[in-house]
């Protein structure tokens, strides 16, 4: 099983666990998972507690940030006291960015 994550063609390392939680909170995207439902998603059973998604939530947020994806947790959203989600809103905005900066057209320009 080939587990890879591209952005512009460029890999992005990510470990069994990132990979794992970055496709819980794919499926379906947009939906706010508890630490708990991801826990169940993504981890063993019996290992690891909360804590351990936080902490995975934010370097799967730092990796996808430095690879271009989304600013300061624009990607991967805390829900407060619910969880976390991934946002389509973002990804839709740097579609967006992109195609106006591969135009020539610039935000702000008259």
């Amino acid at each position: 099983l080939l587990r890879r994550v591209t952005l512009r063609d460029e890999p992005v390392e990510l470990s069994p666990r990132e990979f794992a939680l970055l496709c819980a909170l794919l499926m379906p995207p947009g939906v706010t998972r508890s630490r708990q439902e991801l826990l169940r998603m993504a981890w063993p059973p019996h290992s690891g507690g909360p804590r351990s998604v936080d902490t995975q939530v934010l370097t799967l947020r730092r990796k996808l940030e430095q690879a271009g994806l989304g600013r300061e947790g624009s990607v991967v959203q805390t829900v407060r006291q619910q969880g976390y989600r991934f946002s389509l809103d973002c990804l839709n905005r740097q579609a967006m960015e992109t195609s106006l900066h591969k135009s020539g057209v610039v935000a702000g320009s008259s």
